[in-house]
């Protein structure tokens, strides 16, 4: 099993091949299944900050494109969570890293989008080309620009992810997660081993500059 703490951001300047470096790594290392988490904001109005939502597909906004045509798109396997009691919906992936425009969520909402973030979907994609398992759960940390009346304060997301009580239920699972793929080993050839990952891959971007 491996583990990254983070992630490489398209908004940070990198473009998407190294921004999903991550995905093919873990690949090529054995791993046959990819859970993704993220912050994101809450559109649909059920979803408050510290709820916990499973990802049952996404749409891509990365391009003024993208808008013209929406299409939701069916990555995941949420077949493990069906008994999480967790919500299920959609993600809509932005490029950041600004907060969006309370007219963009305005279009979202109409779109049919549960939530919103700055990730995920290219890591999702890439995974499922590779013909990896995909599961992904978005931790709601803020509600969306324009649903709430509060100001958008990045301070707020960091607090909520940080809840010792969102951590736990993440933990809970994880271990639903764990029990789910019990006996169906995904790679039982893989070696187990440690890395520090994240250091290897910015050493690597770092040679692309």
């Amino acid at each position: 099993m491996l583990v990254f703490q983070g992630r490489i951001h398209y908004y940070e300047g990198y473009d998407w091949e190294r921004a999903t470096a991550t995905v093919q790594l873990a690949y090529d290392l054995g791993a046959r299944s990819l859970l993704l988490t993220n912050a994101a904001g809450a559109i649909h109005e059920s979803l408050v900050p510290g709820d916990l939502m499973v990802i049952r597909d996404h749409i891509t906004l990365l391009g003024p494109e993208d808008w013209k045509s929406p299409r939701p798109q069916p990555v995941y396997d949420i077949q493990p969570f069906t008994n999480s009691g967790l919500a299920q919906g959609t993600y809509a992936a932005l490029t950041g890293p600004s907060y969006e425009t309370p007219a963009e969520i305005r279009a979202l909402k109409i779109m049919g989008v549960d939530v919103v973030g700055m990730s995920t979907a290219r890591e999702a994609e890439r995974a499922k080309a590779l013909g990896m398992k995909v599961f992904a759960v978005s931790c709601v940390t803020n509600k969306a620009a324009g649903i709430s009346t509060d100001r958008l304060d990045h301070r707020e997301v960091q607090q909520v992810a940080g809840r010792i009580e969102i951590v736990e239920k993440f933990a809970n699972i994880l271990d639903e997660l764990f029990v789910n793929l019990k006996g169906n080993p995904l790679n039982p050839t893989a070696t187990p081993f440690t890395v520090d990952l994240e250091r290897q891959i910015l050493k690597d971007a770092d040679h692309d500059c």
